[in-house]
């Protein structure tokens, strides 16, 4: 599993990598983690049968946005037990490269 420390050095990478002063100065301030927890596999029947309408990408990506403007330095980590959602569906959408997979959406495996 990815943890906060590998996610940590390789978005500093990232930002050191590029040209700007911006970036440079973001490679040395501190981060704010944000998680995004999306139950996708079994919560989708008990949505259904209570008629919920299920979120759809939108959701995740207004509510990134809005953690951007409150915090400075935001880093996202997506955890579900669908993790390939967010890879088809956030991750093409997500320009800023704040965006960051932990766990293997395994729920079988106490690692994952």
């Amino acid at each position: 599993a990815v943890t906060l420390n590998e996610i940590t050095r390789k978005h500093r990478e990232t930002l050191a990598k590029k040209k700007t002063k911006k970036s440079k100065k973001m490679s040395k301030k501190p981060f704010t983690y944000v998680g995004i927890h999306a139950r996708l596999t079994d919560h989708v029947n008990y949505e259904k049968a209570r008629r919920i309408v299920p979120v759809k990408p939108s959701y995740f990506l207004e509510a990134m946005d809005k953690y951007r403007q409150e915090f400075d330095n935001t880093l996202f980590i997506f955890v579900s037990d669908d993790i390939e959602y967010g890879r088809r569906n956030l991750y093409p959408r997500v320009k800023a490269g704040d965006l960051y997979f932990a766990g293997e959406g395994r729920t079988y495996e106490a690692d994952s």
